[in-house]
């Protein structure tokens, strides 16, 4: 089969850090290991340019300057499937237009991954579009019932974790209990709230605590919040700008990093400019960690343990304080039930339900 992945080159270039940006990384490449042929087309580049080596795997990155070109290069490949990621809204009667007159010739699907504070615009988007959308994908479960009850063709397709994270054994028994962040630098992810639990639960000796992640050159909010972080004493803190480019080498330092950690603080004040259920929140459940996060978007219906489960402001330092000792973390660790996440996230699942919807 011969599939295409299509969108915005500023919201889901694989060759770049972010959620998105791994959904779509892990999907082409999960289906190119199948056997299919896989290109990624974006458009919004400076430059026009091909890369036909994606890190030595079998996928080809194709950028392009404007939008119009890389409809002509989705014609040109003569694709038998068009996933559609994120477009500019300036954009979108021209991809329907687009859709119509290529409808006998290619299938089209669409991604949606904004949360459910969207979910009303989005669903009234799709309901219109959904003649020349042949499957709706939503990364939250609550936006595809929603999709499903106004009569569109919808399915859950759950952000992709790499099966190792669910193999890969834990560090050695540690003195210390491990607290880390890891994720944008954004006021949103609620990391205003983790410094100052951090600043106060630094002056004791019961707590290893980390902030790891990337910001945002061109925002002055992500910008001001990482030259606070870099000022925090007493938390290991190590951020680098989101223009990096991907690297295979990163997957497997974010497995180290969490395999490292015992309790991962993930305090979303909202999930805007997130995935409808975060990837970071799943890969940290993969990894065993205890994960601590605000019950926003479709969370809660991952973190089923209510005692994780933020939702108060004072409600991360008093959790973290309940499990303040290795003997603690380790008591609630065995607790986890890591099958059943294995079973909805694993990569390989997940291309098994993409696969499906062709």
């Amino acid at each position: 089969m011969n599939i295409a992945f299509f969108g915005w080159v500023n919201a889901c270039d694989p060759s770049r850090l972010g959620g998105t940006e791994a959904l779509v990384r892990r999907l082409a490449l999960g289906l190119s290991h199948r056997g299919h042929t896989v290109s990624v087309v974006m458009y919004g580049t400076k430059n026009n340019q091909i890369r036909d080596d994606f890190f030595g795997e079998p996928m080809t990155c194709r950028y392009f300057r404007s939008f119009s070109d890389a409809l002509r290069e989705l014609v040109s490949l003569k694709c038998t499937t068009v996933i559609k990621t994120y477009i500019h809204k300036r954009h979108c009667l021209q991809y329907l237009a687009f859709r119509r007159r290529q409808q006998e010739r290619m299938r089209f699907l669409t991604i949606l991954m904004s949360g459910p504070d969207r979910m009303l615009k989005e669903r009234l988007g799709m309901m219109l579009k959904a003649k020349y959308c042949n499957t709706v994908l939503a990364v939250s479960p609550t936006l595809a019932t929603a999709l499903q009850e106004c009569g569109t063709h919808a399915v859950w397709l759950p952000p992709p974790v790499p099966d190792e994270y669910f193999a890969s054994p834990r560090d050695g028994r540690k003195a210390r209990v491990v607290v880390s962040f890891l994720g944008r630098i954004d006021p949103n992810k609620g990391l205003h709230e983790v410094s100052s639990v951090f600043e106060a639960l630094s002056r004791t000796d019961r707590f290893d605590l980390r902030i790891k992640g990337y910001y945002i050159p061109d925002n002055p909010e992500s910008v001001q919040l990482h030259e606070r972080l870099q000022r925090l004493a007493g938390v290991e803190y190590s951020a680098e700008a989101q223009d990096s480019c991907y690297d295979p080498r990163r997957e497997q330092e974010v497995l180290r990093y969490l395999l490292q950690t015992d309790v991962l603080v993930l305090p979303y004040r909202n999930l805007t400019g997130t995935l409808g259920l975060p990837l970071i929140v799943l890969e940290g459940l993969a990894a065993r960690c205890l994960v601590i996060s605000r019950d926003v978007g479709d969370i809660s219906r991952i973190v089923a343990r209510n005692d994780l489960l933020m939702h108060r402001p004072h409600d991360l330092r008093e959790k973290l304080e309940r499990l303040s000792s290795v003997e603690a973390v380790e008591a609630e660790r065995a607790r986890l039930d890591t099958s059943s996440t294995f079973s909805t996230f694993a990569a390989t699942r997940v291309v098994d339900r993409l696969i499906h919807c062709f």
